[in-house]
């Protein structure tokens, strides 16, 4: 991974509907016990569209405020509408791809997804070096490459090597002014919009094609699956022969900087397996909800 050294700090971005704004307390949580020594120079942005209420605004903004963190929430108008959507899928997952038009003061932002806890500093991770790429990013533990079938699962019509390398969009690095002069998130959401069929992932695949394999590899901490628990549920999983051995992964995750609860299996369910993955998340929700906003803000993480 290239490091920027001491550079300005870029914003870290979120965004979200109303379904995930308890799942973002607890980032913020996590974030903050983490990031403590250095919580004062870190900027957190929420991309945000009209289905979130005053309520989980009010809720967000109160549990920034108390760990200290400087949190902004910035609405768009845009809803994601003739993009692909299904299972896990909702339409927060495009507010990704409207990251260089809703930030045009920033060069560079460090996106987030909701899903996460953070476990370590993530200063090495807002100064990593671009260069002329757009984007930063982990290859994706169990879809390593486009041979897999799973990301861009018809990546032969479009041209594309089986062999080629594919990232998970958990955890992205943007090279914000290098995709607004070079329109990279306008072309990755014009690609959904016209060939919805050749995805599987929408907004990843969209950002896989469009990134034309010019991405930074960043340490595979910084988007670490939780695949003790991934393991369990798929028995064997589904590209094991072109994946790092087991023992790998999950000393990744017993690493991770980044736990990123990839999938439809989430740790705040019933259905998630008990282990250690599930006691890390489940000890930052008790305190979300220990240490909540009053009573009328408040609702349980179901």
């Amino acid at each position: 991974m290239r490091n920027a050294g001491n550079g300005p700090v870029p914003p870290i971005v979120f965004a979200v509907d109303d379904n995930y704004v308890p799942q973002l307390c607890v980032v913020v949580r996590s974030l903050a016990a983490t990031n403590s020594a250095r919580l004062g120079e870190l900027h957190a942005i929420v991309i945000h569209d009209d289905s979130l209420g005053r309520a989980q605004i009010q809720r967000l903004s109160w549990h920034a405020d108390d760990v200290g963190l400087h949190l902004e929430l910035r609405h768009t108008e845009y809803r994601g509408e003739g993009y692909p959507l299904w299972g896990w899928i909702s339409p927060a997952a495009y507010l990704r791809l409207t990251i260089d038009q809703m930030l045009p003061e920033y060069d560079r932002a460090v996106y987030v997804d909701c899903d996460t806890l953070v476990l370590g500093d993530l200063s090495p991770l807002l100064h990593t070096e671009l260069g002329s790429s757009p984007l930063a990013a982990v290859q994706d533990p169990l879809i390593p490459v486009l041979r897999c079938g799973l990301g861009l699962p018809r990546y032969k019509d479009l041209g594309l090597d089986g062999a080629r390398q594919y990232f998970n969009s958990g955890v992205l690095v943007f090279n914000l002014r290098w995709c607004r002069e070079n329109e990279t998130l306008a072309r990755a959401l014009h690609f959904l919009r016209t060939k919805p069929e050749y995805v599987l992932f929408p907004d990843q695949d969209a950002l896989n094609w469009v990134a034309d394999d010019d991405w930074v590899r960043l340490d595979a901490r910084w988007n670490a699956f939780p695949i003790s628990v991934i393991s369990q549920l798929f028995d064997p999983l589904p590209c094991a022969h072109e994946m790092q051995s087991l023992d790998v992964l999950l000393d990744i995750e017993k690493n991770a900087r980044i736990l990123h609860y990839a999938g439809p299996h989430k740790p705040w369910s019933d259905q998630f397996p008990a282990g250690a993955a599930r006691d890390r998340y489940a000890a930052v929700m008790r305190e979300v909800e220990a240490r909540g906003p009053p009573d009328h803000l408040t609702s349980r993480l179901t």
